[in-house]
């Protein structure tokens, strides 16, 4: 086993590097609640939806941007508000390729829109 494997499990261990309060606590909740909707409209819905294959990637996707998002934050020590800024732009950018890819204003995603674009 390579050393830096468990160098990596030793910083996690350490606590995050970034100084991190409720409201982060917050923050990661809801995206967690993203993440399971997004997963539970595919499975509910999924079988409706031709554009599925593309549609299931941008879950994954969005959903190893947040892991990677929380890793950095737990292992970085990094400015905070320029982390929320960077991911305002880039979750409304998987919002709009998500409206994109179910019909853009015709889908019925387009209600869920307001409410991403609010979180």
């Amino acid at each position: 086993m390579p050393r830096s494997i468990p160098l990596f499990f030793a910083k996690l261990a350490q606590g995050p590097k970034t100084e991190l309060d409720d409201r982060d606590d917050y923050f990661a909740i809801l995206r967690f609640v993203l993440i399971v909707g997004g997963f539970a409209w595919l499975a509910l819905a999924g079988h409706q939806l031709p554009e599925l294959a593309s549609l299931r990637r941008i879950v994954i996707l969005f959903s190893l941007y947040s892991v990677a998002l929380y890793g950095a934050l737990w292992l970085f020590s990094l400015p905070i508000r320029w982390i929320y800024l960077t991911t305002m732009f880039l979750d409304l950018a998987f919002a709009y390729w998500l409206s994109a890819n179910t019909g853009g204003l015709k889908s019925m995603f387009i209600l869920a829109f307001y409410v991403i674009a609010g979180l």
